[in-house]
């Protein structure tokens, strides 16, 4: 389900759903890779409107972040305490392990529907980057500085530099020298450093649990073939599961 979806193939005309009237007609999923058919939909018993691939002969791909994001995910983040760079700073700061960092997160305290939410957590700054369109903007920033994904990849022509979110899957991993490869898609390759060998195989561990899930991965990056950050902090780390 999706708060935005587009008009036509090439993902050019943007429409929100809180603005469409049209319930008959054919929209186009925000992931570019994904041919679902969406059409606009209303939630039983609140006047909310999204987009829904309802049709089962066009559904969503199995994984797909839309197939099953919540529309009420993006609402109510805090934009006016909002700072890009002190939280990326935060998830790189170096803290004892925690086992549930990576894993998949079920268990996360529900709140309502209108409460002013502040972001913290690196599954909050992801949730807030897919809710939106990458040239939109949250507290004066583009969705697509926050985030490379298969959505902005398109963008990052000159390599990937500075401090941001990457969504990838995992390729495979170097025990020597205590690295981790992934890729998005066959444009990007990546490596996550390590220099602490408990942080290193903890996160492994989780990661080949779950391997064919997304990874989200937050990283202040440098390279243009080779392209690399370092992982200080399990913090860093998000496995991203269905229940979003």
């Amino acid at each position: 389900m999706s708060v935005f979806a587009f008009e036509d193939l090439l993902r050019q005309k943007k429409v929100l759903a809180a603005k469409c009237t049209d319930r008959n007609r054919r929209f186009y999923c925000p992931n570019p890779r994904c041919d679902a058919h969406l059409f606009l939909c209303n939630q039983d018993g609140v006047s909310r409107t999204y987009f829904r691939a309802t049709l089962k002969l066009h559904p969503h791909n199995l994984d797909c972040y839309y197939k099953n994001s919540s529309v009420k995910s993006v609402e109510n983040f805090d934009e006016k305490t909002f700072k890009f760079d002190d939280l990326m700073d935060n998830l790189f700061r170096p803290s004892m392990p925690q086992k549930c960092s990576t894993i998949l997160s079920h268990n996360l305290k529900l709140l309502p529907d209108n409460e002013i939410r502040q972001v913290k957590t690196i599954r909050q700054i992801y949730i807030l980057c897919k809710g939106m369109d990458i040239n939109d903007e949250f507290a004066g920033i583009k969705i697509w500085k926050m985030l490379l994904d298969n959505r902005s990849a398109k963008i990052y022509t000159k390599g990937v530099f500075g401090k941001r979110l990457v969504e990838a899957k995992f390729i495979n991993f170097k025990k020597e020298s205590k690295t981790i490869f992934v890729k998005l898609e066959d444009q990007f390759i990546f490596a996550l450093n390590f220099t602490c060998e408990t942080l290193f195989n903890e996160i492994l561990s989780n990661i080949l649990k779950n391997k064919m899930l997304n990874l989200v991965i937050a990283g202040d990056w440098k390279g243009n073939d080779k392209i690399y950050t370092d992982i200080t902090s399990q913090r860093q780390i998000w496995i991203v599961d269905k229940e979003k």
